[in-house]
């Protein structure tokens, strides 16, 4: 974990992935799904679902920012039809 000493002291920080010639690829923190409302163990339903998200979008880092894109967004779409993570 990087530390106010290691930036006074110049220390190269870690950097997220990045192809060259395409955006800072970043986590998303904006996803926003449509799911059911779950009458039992809400948190734990939300919780699977923000892992599932957060799986998908690692699972698709070294693709191409148009095909990761693309992949990510269909399933999502197919995520929140099923209403299942």
């Amino acid at each position: 974990r990087p530390h106010i000493h290691d930036f006074k002291n110049c220390k190269r920080m870690p950097q997220p992935q990045q192809n060259p010639g395409e955006a800072v690829r970043t986590t998303g923190q904006d996803t926003v799904l449509l799911m059911p409302q779950k009458t039992k163990n809400d948190r734990e339903f939300l919780r699977s679902v923000g892992l599932a998200v957060m799986k998908l979008q690692f699972d698709s880092e070294n693709m191409p920012l148009d095909e990761r894109d693309s992949q990510i967004i269909n399933k999502l779409s197919k995520m929140e039809k099923s209403g299942k993570p």
